[in-house]
């Protein structure tokens, strides 16, 4: 089962009305909405809504479609049963964006990313123009790990992290500084999603939103889903060790007069000795 429909109304937040805010809810998010009843009994195999990036990133002057977008993931997560909401980018073509310019979608790689993202079982999955380029390194990632042997998988997953990250970052034949941030090479919250969602599928599973925040170079990213797939072990790292004794200084019987402790630490430590001693003992308590 496919939910296709959408309606444009078109409109700044603030001269937004609730005529335009119903057209695009009433298309979207209550058409899927009223699917979604009429099928809970069925057993159906697919259930996908086909959403757009506006609900993701946002898009000026539709306020009411980005928000009808993304309220599908309730609706998408709310189903009991297999269910994929897919976050569109723009398609060659007379669709919704056409005229818009900036890079677009042919349906036949459209396709070939939907049928991908299918095979992953994902609940969610953004595809634009930069994302779909990825569709055949995740086609044969799972068949090229399973044909390799011993450190070769991971060697094969770095391979097609490279591969899905050049390709949507655009480097061409450039080649991929792996230890370097994907930040300093170009990479936006936009192409973020993207390439989350693509890993995601190259891999058959639902990953963090923070990924390649948590990640954020192609070597991390790599060594994290090698982790996933049960490649490398997980390894927690060791405490902290505690810092070490600080010793106070001597007194000397200058610093001794009447009606002071000689030697005491409150008064012959500076600050720096102390709080490494209370950062001591505060370890050893277990805070």
């Amino acid at each position: 089962m496919f939910h296709l429909a959408a309606a444009l109304h078109d409109a700044t937040a603030a001269q937004l009305t609730r005529v335009q805010l119903d057209a695009a809810m009433a298309a979207k998010l209550h058409g899927a909405e009223a699917l979604a009843r009429v099928t809970a009994s069925m057993p159906l195999d697919l259930f996908v809504l086909f959403g757009s990036l506006a609900g993701v990133v946002g898009s000026a002057g539709q306020g009411n479609y980005a928000a009808a977008n993304a309220a599908l993931d309730a609706v998408a997560r709310a189903r009991r049963g297999p269910a994929l909401l897919v976050d569109w980018g723009a398609w060659q073509g007379e669709g919704m964006a056409r005229g818009l310019g900036g890079p677009a979608l042919s349906p036949g790689a459209a396709l070939a990313a939907l049928d991908a993202a299918l095979s992953a079982d994902l609940t969610r999955v953004a595809i634009s123009a930069g994302a779909a380029a990825v569709a055949p390194a995740v086609a044969g990632l799972a068949e090229r790990l399973a044909d390799a042997i011993g450190t070769g998988k991971r060697d094969v997953l770095a391979e097609a992290v490279d591969e899905i990250v050049g390709r949507i970052l655009g480097l061409g034949g450039l080649v991929l500084e792996r230890a370097r941030p994907l930040t300093e090479l170009g990479l936006d919250s936009l192409m973020a999603v993207e390439l989350r969602n693509a890993l995601g599928a190259a891999i058959g599973r639902t990953l963090p939103t923070s990924l390649v925040f948590d990640h954020p170079t192609a070597e991390a990213l790599s060594v994290f889903l090698a982790a996933e797939l049960g490649l490398v072990a997980r390894t927690v790292p060791p405490p902290p060790a505690p810092p070490p004794m600080a010793v106070a200084p001597a007194a000397s019987p200058a610093d001794s007069h009447v009606g002071s402790t000689v030697g005491s630490p409150a008064d012959d430590w500076d600050d720096d000795a102390a709080l490494l001693l209370l950062e001591r003992k505060l370890s050893h308590a277990g805070y």
